[in-house]
């Protein structure tokens, strides 16, 4: 067995500290051991540090960033988190399977604050995903499938609702504004696209909406006073108009009549949109009981119509009707309430069950077997006392 020895400075010592400091970059650049994600230099000064510090992670590694200002993934195999660096700031962490975005991304502002939470699949947005202001003031809500928008709720810096957008296709939605003016309270909704841009800081990207197609706007008692048609975030045409147009806004807040509160959120889930939760939707759809619901304006009832192509819309655009509280106002015997699907004839009802000879029941084409054309007035009766869908 031999046995060597070099002296202090010899050239095959130096060339062995070189090799050393390979190998402890490589250590640095990438940790394949069981470790604590609080570990990472850098990482105490992120706004979300006390949820991130004890999380385990098998490896971590440093993202290298494009001159395009994306970031460059690791190996197809790699598990683990990924952390991009910016001039010695942390500007992005990633947890990886197989080499792509699968569960949590966080992307940083300058001071530390999270820009952008997301949940990933596969390497593409998938579920929930919020934006904040650089003060950490919620600025976005979102709700990804594939990578692409599905609805997103925008705040002002006040924490106030700009608008929200549903898509209906691809990239294409539409924009609902809640304006007000004085004591004037209106709905705009307007057919849009969006695209996305990348900002002058490194991995921060804008969502820029344009409004392209049809609007319509509804005062707060559910007319259509105006309609038109944008190009190009430009109105070309505008109409004043006067319509019903069966669905009623009160106070900012849709009125969702449900048997109880489980049930609205298991049916979106039902319609594969994991990771709509109730908090996406506070301050905009409230839930109450199955009874019909009296206010000062008439007695709104349950209404399910549920699509496959557009679940959520259709949901909560969806489930009010107006009763008139004085009927004689607007017609001489009934009223009509149309809504694509459901038509009911009544005479004044005065939020209390109308008796049966003023009741017709006509047909509703997609809901439910519950609603048939052939019930008689008794039974459409019993069910405006109690007007739950099973």
């Amino acid at each position: 067995m031999r046995y060597y020895f070099f002296e202090k400075n010899s050239k095959v010592q130096n060339y062995l500290g070189k090799v050393m400091m390979l190998v402890a970059a490589l250590m640095i650049s990438t940790i394949s051991f069981g470790v604590k994600l609080g570990t990472v230099k850098g990482l105490s000064r992120l706004s979300n540090y006390n949820k991130l510090k004890d999380v385990d992670v098998n490896a971590i590694t440093n993202l290298q960033i494009s001159k395009n200002g994306e970031v460059i993934n690791p190996s197809t195999n790699f598990a683990g988190v990924g952390i991009a660096n910016h001039k010695g700031k942390i500007i992005g962490v990633y947890f990886y399977k197989n080499g792509k975005w699968n569960g949590k991304s966080y992307i940083y502002y300058d001071n530390g604050q999270v820009y952008l939470e997301n949940e990933n699949k596969n390497g593409k947005s998938e579920g929930e995903g919020k934006a904040y202001y650089d003060d950490g003031q919620l600025q976005s809500a979102r709700i990804y499938k594939d990578d692409i928008i599905l609805l997103l709720k925008k705040y002002k810096h006040d924490g106030s609702l700009d608008f929200t957008y549903t898509q209906t296709s691809g990239y294409n939605g539409i924009m609902t504004y809640h304006k007000r003016e004085g004591n004037t309270e209106t709905v705009e909704k307007v057919e849009a696209s969006y695209k996305i841009q990348n900002n002058e800081r490194t991995l921060i990207v804008s969502i820029i909406f344009t409004k392209n197609g049809a609007f319509q706007v509804y005062n707060n008692k559910g007319r259509l006073i105006r309609d038109g048609v944008y190009r190009n975030d430009e109105i070309v045409t505008s109409n004043k108009v006067d319509k019903f147009s069966g669905f009623i806004l009160q106070d900012g807040t849709y009125k969702v009549n449900v048997e109880d509160r489980d049930y609205f959120f298991q049916t979106l889930k039902d319609f594969k949109m994991k990771g709509l939760t109730e908090e996406f939707y506070k301050g905009t759809v409230e839930l109450f009981g199955s009874k019909p619901y009296c206010s000062s304006i008439g007695m709104l009832f349950v209404h399910y119509r549920i699509f496959k192509d557009d679940p959520v819309t259709d949901i909560i655009g969806s489930y009010l009707l107006k009763i008139s509280r004085d009927a004689k106002k607007t017609a001489k015997k009934y009223t009509e309430l149309n809504d694509n699907d459901f038509l009911v004839k009544y005479y004044k009802t005065n939020c209390k069950v109308p008796s049966e000879s003023k009741l017709s029941f006509v047909e509703n084409l997609e809901v439910s077997k519950e609603f048939e054309s052939n019930r008689n007035p008794k039974e459409i009766r019993e069910f405006f006392k109690n007007p739950v869908i099973k």
